[in-house]
């Protein structure tokens, strides 16, 4: 439960740094030519692509861990509780399945910057056809 908390406070800080950040203009000296330019709608599109990221990872974690911890509680109250061997099952199955819900959210990132991040996917898809030159070109020799 603790891990959607931290990722809440983390996002709330870092969207607040960015759009500190984007709001505040560097003016250079006389002499010194600037060292970047970015425009502000570069800076907008890049605040609305991390705030869906962000957005995108907090339902994640929420989804994948909140069970997880749900689990935990009933693990400890259910501990001293006679159980047949069919609830045993039961409670193994479902356990074993919210543990592998729970590994998601460390996989989920991939998956996230992917949706979210052009650059990501455009360097992706180049790998991917360079991979794929090289494979054909070792297939005719």
């Amino acid at each position: 439960m603790g891990t959607p908390l931290v990722m809440i406070v983390l996002a709330v800080l870092l969207l607040r740094s960015v759009r500190n950040i984007t709001q505040r203009r560097v003016v250079p000296k006389d002499d010194a030519p600037p060292i970047a330019i970015i425009k502000g709608s570069d800076l907008q599109c890049i605040d609305s692509r991390l705030t869906l990221m962000l957005f995108l990872q907090l339902i994640i974690a929420i989804t994948t861990r909140v069970p997880y911890a749900v689990q935990l509680v009933y693990i400890n109250i259910t501990q001293s509780w006679p159980k047949s061997p069919l609830r045993i099952a039961i409670e193994n199955v479902l356990i074993e399945l919210i543990h592998l819900l729970s590994y998601t959210f460390f996989a989920s990132s991939f998956y996230v910057s992917f949706i979210t991040n052009r650059d990501f996917r455009r360097k992706f898809k180049n790998f991917f056809r360079k991979l794929l030159i090289i494979l054909h070109r070792r297939e005719i020799n």
